[in-house]
């Protein structure tokens, strides 16, 4: 992992926690399904444009990415349906959480969805041998991240 990596990696942190803390998780819901519906747009329009977002928020992942053989590349990719349903799912999390009494672990809960997402989907990239095994650890962040939030809330 490189300095820019973990760097932008806590600077989205900390964005994300501060505005749902100041304003509310809700809040910080609703922008990620926004800029997750961007992305997923800016796929299907402007795949350069995409490219250089992805480059930005995950450096590490991008770089390990471009060095996989060209079978990794025909099973693991990604997909404009994907970040536009990960973008509606995360907009109807906001309208269900809006309204809800504040609890400092909600911030928590975002900032280290946040944190783990990079972290262990950087080490889903750089660390699997194939695409299966791809799948198996990026699976991983998925059950972490359910284990963190039943703790939290």
């Amino acid at each position: 992992m490189t300095r820019r990596g973990i760097l932008t990696a806590i600077f989205m942190t900390g964005i994300m926690g501060c505005i749902s803390y100041f304003f509310s998780p809700a809040m910080a819901l609703i922008i990620l399904g926004i800029f997750y519906l961007f992305l997923g747009f800016a796929h299907m329009t402007n795949r350069p444009m995409y490219d250089k977002i992805i480059t930005i928020i995950n450096i590490d992942k991008f770089n390990a990415y471009q060095k996989k053989d060209d079978d990794f590349k025909k099973y693991i990719k990604d997909n404009a349906a994907s970040m536009i349903f990960i973008g509606m799912v995360l907009l109807y999390f906001a309208y269900r959480w809006y309204g809800q009494a504040f609890k400092v672990s909600y911030s928590v809960l975002i900032m280290i969805l946040v944190l783990g997402s990079y972290f262990i989907d950087t080490y889903s990239m750089t660390k699997s041998k194939d695409w299966e095994d791809y799948k198996k650890k990026s699976l991983m962040w998925m059950i972490v991240i359910v284990a963190i939030a039943v703790l939290v809330l």
